[in-house]
């Protein structure tokens, strides 16, 4: 999927399932995880080089390489108004709060994409740097589902 962003194509990478985390089975969670980290390198590379214009660099990558990522993502990044009716919703849910808890305008999808290439990117610089760490799934205890993705420490017990 390709989305046009300042002249140039950024290629997206599609989600295999909507992003209904709360309604995923633990299976569907676990699916994702793998499909999350098996595109890991592969997306990180790709921002990487749109971000800063050279390949990625073989080893542990500097974590000083997220201050030019974020520069080219504050350039990059696009915001649209919330739809009415989205924020009809947000506001019966949230209005006792106030204003403040309400968005008047939400990232645009290709910006979303984007940022979770970014996190792809900020996860590879963690495991790149610290190779005892791993991704795994969190089980939470009021629901049978697995929706919380962690990057864990192998010699924590626990």
């Amino acid at each position: 999927m390709r989305f046009f962003a300042r002249r140039a194509a950024y290629e997206v990478l599609p989600p295999p399932y909507p992003l209904d985390f709360d309604h995923w089975t633990a299976g569907t969670a676990q699916d994702y995880l793998q499909w999350y980290t098996a595109h890991i390198p592969e997306r990180a590379a790709y921002v990487y080089r749109r971000a800063l214009g050279k390949p990625l660099p073989d080893g542990p990558i500097d974590p000083e390489s997220l201050t030019g990522i974020w520069a080219w993502f504050l350039k990059t990044a696009k915001t649209e108004p919330v739809p009415e009716e989205r924020r009809r919703e947000e506001c019966e849910k949230f209005g006792r709060f106030g204003d403040t808890f309400l968005s008047e305008t939400r990232f645009t999808i290709l910006t979303e994409f984007i940022l979770r290439d970014i996190a792809m990117f900020i996860s590879l610089v963690f495991t790149t740097n610290h190779p005892s760490l791993y991704w795994d799934t969190v089980q939470t205890p009021e629901r049978d589902l697995v929706n919380l993705y962690r990057l864990w420490e192998q010699d924590i017990p626990g």
